[in-house]
């Protein structure tokens, strides 16, 4: 089976409805746009797009990719020189800083294979703006949510939901950190 998240592209409703390969019945819920400015710190290709298998985390055949973002100060070179970062299970652990968190933690579902390729392909020190939508997902009963749907999106957030579940409809690489 050939992966293509082009069943959502140019989805303009609040909800949207669609079938995973395994058969779950899957409700992306938009909440509301979303644009940011950062650094990559990783680019994580969570399933192959070409031969998906649903695996440990049955959200990934459509949210195939995890951006993780500096913001802030980290993207002086200086203080992105000092940050490393772990990705285990979809989460990020985050070392070498002083202070808050200047992070983000995108779980990206892409409008179109091209996008899908762009995220893939982002590398550590990449500038980037991206635009699209933040949204949460429901699996049959199961719900994924984003930092929209929580009360403490301040810099201690942890946990399900304290990163951004993003319909990615334009990336742009504007520079490089060195």
């Amino acid at each position: 089976m050939f992966f293509s998240p082009t069943v959502i592209t140019d989805w303009n409703e609040t909800d949207v409805t669609i079938t995973s390969p395994s058969n779950a019945r899957v409700t992306l819920h938009k909440l509301r746009p979303w644009t940011i400015y950062g650094v990559v710190i990783y680019s994580v290709r969570i399933i192959d797009p070409i031969l998906p298998t649903i695996g440990k985390f049955p959200e990934s055949f459509i949210a195939p990719v995890d951006v993780l973002l500096g913001c802030g100060r980290l993207l002086r070179a200086e203080d992105f020189a000092k940050v490393r970062a772990n990705h285990e299970f979809r989460t990020a652990e985050v070392y070498g800083m002083e202070g808050p968190e200047e992070v983000a933690h995108e779980h990206i579902i892409p409008a179109n294979y091209l996008i899908l390729l762009d995220a893939i392909n982002l590398k550590n020190g990449d500038l980037v703006n991206m635009t699209g939508d933040i949204v949460d997902i429901h699996i049959d009963d199961r719900k994924y949510l984003t930092s929209d749907s929580r009360s403490d999106t301040n810099s201690t957030a942890r946990g399900g939901g304290a990163c951004e579940i993003f319909f990615l409809k334009k990336i742009e690489k504007v520079g490089r950190i060195h």
